[in-house]
């Protein structure tokens, strides 16, 4: 069942198919009207022709820079990964520092807080990764007033740099999740369908007369159904089958058990 919360975007395989359907759709309702019109005066040919040419190309132009730019969004959220397993790790380092009765208790949240953040990159659903956020959000609330109890009796540079790691634990996942939310506006794709829905217009109104001409244009709701799914995938953080795999996470949590 799909969550209301969540855009169709997040459903990559929903999003070829209602592309695809669409286009299709329109692509041959419009040539069945197309066909009770006068054919275009030879005069206004070259200026059909450069308005089907500006619209193709302004299409794949939003198209390949919406790719790019879902493409960074990826790279920055597996940054913020390794970010966050880095953060980890100093954090289990600098928990030597402290006191032998809070020393156990700091590991022990770290853990659990390691093993919440890889959880939340396999879940795919998301009520399971709100519910592991607030799991998160309550170890790392214990985490810090552990802590902080622990400089507040020992004031030194030490314990200050074990706060600071702490900090850092937390304010990475913060990162992360900021990271997820930077998606591609709705306006974005609202603009790349019209311009799908008008290139399908015109390619089917060129394909008036020519006998193989609409099956031909068959094939453009196709590859832009490909492409919209590729870049639903891509900009997506819940659904498909692109996902940011917790590669330095998980080989962390191998190496401090």
């Amino acid at each position: 069942m799909i969550n209301q919360m969540q855009p169709i975007t997040d459903y990559p395989l929903l999003v070829f198919g209602l592309t695809f359907l669409a286009l299709c759709f329109v692509t041959y309702g419009f040539h069945a009207i197309f066909k009770h019109i006068p054919p275009i005066n030879k005069n206004l040919h070259s200026t059909f022709s450069v308005t089907q040419g500006a619209t193709l190309t302004f299409l794949v132009f939003l198209i390949g820079f919406s790719i790019s730019l879902a493409a960074e969004n990826y790279k920055n959220r597996q940054k913020y990964e390794n970010a966050e397993a880095n953060a980890i790790n100093i954090a289990h380092i600098q928990a030597n520092f402290l006191p032998e009765e809070i020393r156990l208790e700091t590991r022990q949240k770290l853990q659990a807080h390691l093993d919440l953040r890889i959880a939340y990159y396999h879940s795919r659903n998301l009520e399971e990764k709100e519910s592991i956020n607030r799991q998160i959000n309550q170890i790392d609330y214990d985490l810090w007033m552990a802590t902080r109890d622990a400089v507040i009796h020992q004031q030194t540079a030490v314990m200050a740099g074990v706060v600071s790691g702490v900090s850092g634990v937390i304010s990475t996942a913060a990162y992360t999740h900021v990271s997820q939310l930077e998606r591609i506006h709705p306006a974005v794709w609202l603009l790349i369908f019209i311009l799908a829905l008008f290139s399908c217009i015109l390619n089917s109104y060129g394909a008036l007369h020519n006998i193989n001409g609409i099956r031909l244009t068959l094939i453009f709701p196709l590859i832009l159904a490909f492409a919209l799914m590729l870049l639903a995938d891509i900009d997506s953080t819940q659904g498909g089958f692109i996902f940011i795999e917790p590669v330095f996470t998980h080989n962390l949590s191998l190496s401090v058990n």
